[in-house]
């Protein structure tokens, strides 16, 4: 019934930018653990892709995923179109811009 409860609040999909490893995982395991479907973000392809599969093994929750580097310009359109037909409602920004 929590689970349920949870994704009638935040709707069906969660967005976590940084999700493929570390704290950013951790928060996409508990909301695929509370029954959102999630698109996670990270920079290398590998571990957002082993990442994918585990979440979708342990929770039987749809992963998207999106190669990017939050500090491209051009990474918030590529965000735009992958998950513009989507309805989330649940964000987690967990990655961080370190200045060159």
């Amino acid at each position: 019934m929590a689970n349920q409860h949870f994704s009638n609040r935040f709707g069906p999909w969660g967005l976590v930018l940084g999700g493929s490893a570390g704290l950013g995982f951790a928060l996409a395991e508990a909301l695929a653990s509370r029954g959102l479907d999630l698109v996670i973000t990270g920079r290398r392809a590998a571990p957002l892709e082993l990442a994918a599969r585990q979440l979708t093994r342990q929770h039987g929750r749809q992963v998207r995923t999106v190669v990017c580097d939050l500090a491209e310009p051009h990474t918030l359109g590529v965000l735009a179109q992958t998950t513009g037909e989507l309805d989330i409602g649940c964000l987690v920004y967990n990655a961080a811009l370190a200045p060159n």
